[in-house]
This record gives C-alpha cells, structure tokens and sequence, in this order.
C-alpha cells in the first residue's frame, strides 16, 4: 500500500502533517521523503477520486470541493475522509484498487528477460 513497507500508516500519517513534536521512530531523511511523495501525489490521487465519485454517481454535487485548490490540502482531506486515524488508507485504496496507483520504486523492474 505505501511505499515504505517498515512503517504503519498511522507512523506515515502522522508525519506527514506535524501539528507538534514527532514521536516516530524514523531519521529526517525517510521523514522527508514520505512529505515529499504525499505532496507530490496528493493532487493526483485527489482528481482521481474525483473522477472515481462521478463514475459511481456518489456524492455527485460535492464533487467540486475535492479537487478545489482553495483549501490547504489537510483541509481538503479533511473534509472528505475526516482526520482520525486511517485517512490515508481511505484515499489510497479506491487508488490502487482501481489500478491508478503510481508506482514510485523501481527497485522490482529487472534488466533481464
């Protein structure tokens, strides 16, 4: 589901919004990159949602709010998945489940046939 398999969600979620002092165990470089791949992606996995909402048919007049770069995108998350715990995995499974997930390591494609 993420790309950093040694830590829970909840571990990813809470740094990628630091509301105040860390209690992860993980160095500012793996910190930094998690924050980095968020904001890189977000915006993506937001349109597509989006997208996902309106071929559903579901919730089909607030769809406009989900992609509206208005709001901060905590705000944004907020508003449709709440700020409990588990908010990224809401976003991330209709994600990869509807095969649009990004894959950002490249570690498993092999040079050999």
């Amino acid at each position: 589901m993420i790309p950093y398999k040694r830590y829970a969600t909840e571990v990813i979620e809470e740094t990628i919004f630091q509301t105040s002092h860390l209690t992860v165990a993980a160095d500012e470089s793996t910190i930094y990159r998690w924050r980095k791949w968020f904001f890189e992606l977000i915006d993506y996995w937001l349109f597509i949602l989006q997208s996902l909402l309106i071929q559903l048919e579901q919730n089909e007049t607030s769809t406009d709010d989900l992609s509206s770069r208005l709001l901060p995108v905590h705000k944004r998350i907020g508003q449709w998945f709440g700020t409990a715990c588990g908010w990224l995995g809401k976003i991330v499974h209709p994600v990869a489940n509807h095969h649009f997930w990004v894959h950002t390591r490249s570690a498993f494609l092999s040079t050999y046939p």
